[in-house]
């Protein structure tokens, strides 16, 4: 192996079989041979660079769209167990989308009277979504690299709103959703934050239209006015806030890859 090429390109390879860290490349590209005037002959001047490319897409980074997917088919499957009983009309039938609220699944009897059916479903399907917001939260304020005390203020806010969230299924559920949404501003003024500082203008309009829906929402809840439209809005912007959720956490995905470090290396091998 005379040649300076062959020598690293083969010691390479072998270091690649034992290297631990999976996805890597090594690429050595020979630039020039030069002749040397000094010497009346030509030299060999190699210009090898090696290309280490490591890493691949996290995909634990889209747990949060995961669970929320996970979280929209439990939804379905209570809704189609639930006996009946709605604000509209106490003795229906079934679940109706248009007059029935999400937490009428998770309440132990139905609006009719019966048990309800639905209700370990829809326990199941708050909990998957629970955790994969306090997990979204966590990872968001991490990945997007805010100073420590921003940092820490956001994972706190997020995790304790949505644990404390899980509980709407309680007698308490009022006030489960007057602190659940306290504690959440600090959450989602981070993620607006987060959002303007990485420039992505479409997902940081996005929700604010969503909090407009959000405020709509209030304002019918705390005043009644236009209340048989509740159970719609409701569910508009909770379908929407989910995917805005899911926007923002494959956004987070596509920041992760391989990442690639150029190594040259100045070889040479001279005749007389």
């Amino acid at each position: 192996m005379d040649n300076p090429i062959d020598f690293y390109y083969y010691l390479q390879r072998i270091t690649n079989i034992f290297n631990p860290r999976k996805n890597t490349q090594d690429k050595l590209e020979p630039s020039y041979r030069k002749h040397d005037p000094h010497h009346g002959d030509h030299t060999n001047n190699y210009n090898l660079t090696a290309q280490k490319i490591y890493g691949s897409k996290n995909i634990w980074i889209l747990i949060p769209t995961f669970g929320i997917i996970s979280f929209m088919v439990t939804y379905v499957i209570a809704a189609f167990l639930y006996p009946g009983g709605s604000q509209a009309d106490p003795a229906s039938t079934g679940f109706s989308w248009m007059h029935n609220y999400w937490c009428n699944l998770l309440n132990e009897k139905a609006m009719n009277g019966e048990y309800n059916t639905a209700m370990p479903f829809a326990i199941c399907g708050m909990f998957i979504l629970c955790l994969s917001l306090a997990i979204f939260w966590y990872r968001f304020a991490q990945m997007v690299k805010f100073r420590k005390p921003a940092q820490k203020i956001i994972q706190f806010s997020g995790i304790i709103s949505t644990c404390t969230g899980f509980f709407l299924f309680t007698r308490y559920h009022d006030m489960v959703i007057n602190i659940s949404g306290l504690l959440a501003i600090f959450a989602v003024a981070g993620t607006f934050t987060g959002l303007y500082k990485m420039g992505w203008q479409k997902l940081f309009w996005l929700g604010i239209f969503n909090l407009v829906l959000i405020g709509i929402n209030n304002f019918i809840y705390y005043s009644n006015e236009f209340i048989a439209w509740l159970p719609v809005v409701q569910k508009i912007t909770f379908l929407l806030f989910l995917f805005w959720i899911s926007l923002i956490d494959i956004s987070l995905y596509k920041l992760t890859g391989p990442k690639q470090i150029n190594i040259k290396v100045n070889s040479g091998n001279s005749g007389s």
